[in-house]
C-alpha cells in the first residue's frame, strides 16, 4: 500500500491530508481530512477520519498529500472510544446483497479478502475441497466485479444475476 508511509506521516506530524480515494471503481474524489489513526483490522488497513467522522479503507488511497494545517480534533475527542467505535460500525455494517457461492478451497482465502469485513468469518480457511457458502457484499456491483477474480475456482449458484457475464466467445473457459 503505497500511501500507507505518507498516512502514518501525517498521524505523526498531527497534519491534515488531502486524499484520492476510489471506491467501487467509481471516479477518484478527493477529501481533505483530519487523521485520527490507521490501523489494520481482519487483514485490511483502514483510516479513520475525525470531524464528519469516516472510515476509509487504505488500499483504495491513489495518493495522500500532507497539506500544513495541523490535524485539530473536536473538543473531547478520545482516540480509544473513537477507534473502538469505528471498528464495531465496520464488522457490523450492513450489506445489502448476499450471494450463495461454490468454491474451490485454494481459492478461498482470496474470496475472503474480497468481502467486507462484516462477512470475513463466513469464509473458512482451513477446508478442503469444494466448499458451498453464503457471503455478503456491498451491493451487486461489488459483487459482479468482485467474483470474476476467483475465476473457474468459484461458480456462483445465487442469485443468479451476481453470476459472471462473459462474451459468448468465453464460453469454452467458463468451466
Amino acid at each position: 500500500m503505497p500511501c500507507l508511509p505518507d498516512l502514518a506521516d501525517a498521524l505523526w506530524r498531527d497534519r491534515r491530508v488531502r486524499v484520492r480515494y476510489v471506491r467501487d471503481g467509481r471516479t477518484a474524489t478527493r477529501k481533505i481530512t483530519r487523521s485520527a489513526w490507521c490501523s489494520p483490522a481482519t487483514g485490511i488497513w483502514w483510516r479513520c477520519a475525525t470531524g464528519r467522522r469516516r472510515t476509509y479503507r487504505v488500499s483504495r488511497m491513489r495518493a495522500v498529500d500532507l497539506i500544513d494545517e495541523p490535524a485539530t480534533h473536536p473538543p473531547g475527542f478520545d482516540l480509544a472510544v473513537t477507534r473502538a467505535e469505528s471498528r464495531r460500525a465496520l464488522e457490523h455494517e450492513a450489506v445489502a446483497v448476499e450471494v450463495t457461492v461454490r468454491v474451490a478451497a485454494a481459492a478461498l482465502p482470496r474470496l475472503r479478502r474480497l468481502v467486507p469485513v462484516p462477512g470475513k468469518d463466513r469464509v473458512p480457511v482451513t477446508a478442503t475441497g469444494e466448499v458451498e457458502l453464503t457471503v455478503p457484499f456491498e451491493n451487486l456491483g461489488c459483487a459482479r466485479s468482485a467474483l470474476p477474480c476467483l475465476g473457474s475456482a468459484a461458480k456462483v449458484l445465487a442469485p443468479s444475476s451476481c453470476a459472471p457475464r462473459w462474451p459468448p466467445s468465453y464460453a469454452r473457459y467458463a468451466h
